[in-house]
C-alpha cells in the first residue's frame, strides 16, 4: 500500500510539473516573440553582412 500511494503521489506531481512548465514556456514564448516583432520592426531592413556560398558538384 505505501508503494501505491507514493505512485499517487508522485504522479500528480509530476502532472502538475508538466502543466506548470508548459505555462512557464507558454509565458516565455510570449515575452520573446513580442521582443522579436519589435527587433524586426526596428532593424528589419538593415543588412547585417554579406555571405557567399560557394557550391562544387552536387550540393543536394
Amino acid at each position: 500500500m505505501k508503494n501505491a500511494s507514493f505512485c499517487i503521489l508522485a504522479v500528480q506531481h509530476a502532472s502538475a510539473s508538466s502543466t506548470n512548465l508548459k505555462d512557464i514556456l507558454a509565458d516565455l514564448m510570449r515575452k520573446k516573440q513580442a521582443r522579436i516583432k519589435t527587433f524586426r520592426q526596428q532593424h528589419g531592413k538593415m543588412v547585417a553582412g554579406q555571405i557567399t556560398v560557394w557550391c562544387s558538384g552536387s550540393c543536394l
